[in-house]
């Protein structure tokens, strides 16, 4: 069993979905160990939680759709592969809005999120 990582200080930016054009401002949060991945949306009333979990992905139509209780979040493949590139396996990912921004099209403006928030064990 690896090592359980995630991050020591909250950071946040903001661009445009890709496929929404909706501006969203994601801002990123410790967690505890063994809580994983979480989304949560904070532009729904009553705030709900999506995990990232594979038995929630519900398309990969051009983007990867997460969806749990009937609410979604789109286009996390990039903000995913940058959390698995920087090892973080527990964090809390707030939106405010429907998509995360695409931002210049890679992770690696997730990346330098992650780096300067600092990575905790």
């Amino acid at each position: 069993m690896r090592f359980q990582q995630t991050i020591k200080n909250s950071k946040s930016v903001t661009g445009y979905g890709v496929h929404s054009g909706i501006k969203t401002t994601i801002k990123i949060l410790p967690s505890k160990i063994d809580s994983g991945i979480r989304f949560i949306r904070k532009d729904i009333l009553g705030e709900p939680t999506i995990r990232a979990s594979i038995d929630n992905v519900s398309t990969t139509d051009r983007r990867t759709v997460l969806t749990e209780n009937n609410i979604s979040i789109e286009t996390v493949e990039h903000i995913l592969a940058a959390l698995y590139a920087c090892d973080i396996d527990n964090i809390i990912i707030e939106i405010n809005g429907p998509e995360v921004p695409i931002m210049d099209g890679s992770s690696l403006v997730f990346v330098q999120m992650i780096e300067n928030a600092k990575i905790a064990t």
